[in-house]
């Protein structure tokens, strides 16, 4: 049997073409110096945190409200385990912190130009996962140069196996047809892996979440969206 010719290819979002994580490392690395400022210091903050973010995700998805909650859970924690009382001030800064996450997402240098030219050839789909209002309106605000590159743009709660299977049917494609390009191995690429479609991991910052076995695997890797394509176009995936 002749294996088809790849058509469409589907983009995750945060992490792959603009940046978040790096926003999130900052707000962590803030909320530990203020943490440091009022005494208390503790080397596993961050690490703490993340360990309690990431199994809220099972309650929550990742609902806006989740990860502000997380870490007001950790400042309640470390006022219970050190004899203080809650403190608006720091609440307030904490809050205001986790706005952060609300200014406009920047792409990745390469991406605009990537898209393009990809656009020629093929049919791009934007597959992303949060909260869904958030999501919308952090695509909107990318403007409609963006927005339009795609032919369907698909925002869930939280990628599984069975959302992209669902998302398949839905664009009525063959799976020999389709490639997938992410960053997180766990809601990009191994959902892909279990379909049996092409798909490619670039590397960014991940967090505890996206922590899985990767090994023995069948995925291709690039060091960026340029390269993902490369990849694709010279038919080495």
């Amino acid at each position: 049997m002749t294996t088809k010719k790849i058509t469409t290819i589907i983009f995750d979002g945060d992490d792959t073409l603009w940046r978040t994580q790096k926003i999130y490392d900052t707000i962590k690395m803030k909320f530990k110096v203020l943490i440091e400022s009022i005494g208390v210091v503790s080397e596993d903050l961050i690490e703490n945190l993340d360990e309690l973010d990431a199994k809220r995700v099972e309650l929550l998805d990742f609902s806006k409200a989740r990860f502000l909650e997380s870490i007001l859970l950790s400042y309640a924690f470390i006022c219970s385990q050190n004899n203080l009382n809650w403190d608006i001030q720091i609440e307030k800064k904490i809050r205001s912190y986790v706005g952060m996450l609300n200014n406009k997402p920047q792409l990745y240098g390469d991406v605009m130009p990537t898209l393009e030219r990809l656009k020629m050839n093929y049919d791009l789909i934007l597959y992303t996962s949060g909260d869904i209002d958030s999501q919308k309106e952090k695509i909107k605000s990318l403007g409609s140069n963006f927005n339009n590159i795609f032919s369907n743009i698909f925002i869930k709660p939280k990628k599984t196996t069975e959302e992209l299977a669902k998302l398949v049917e839905e664009i009525n494609k063959s799976i020999d047809e389709l490639v997938t390009i992410g960053n997180s191995f766990r809601s990009d690429i191994l959902p892909a892996i279990n379909l049996n479609i092409k798909t490619i991991l670039v590397p960014r910052g991940t967090w505890i979440y996206d922590e899985v076995d990767n090994k023995n695997q069948n995925y291709s890797v690039a060091l960026s969206i340029k390269e993902a394509a490369d990849l694709i176009i010279n038919g080495v995936i």
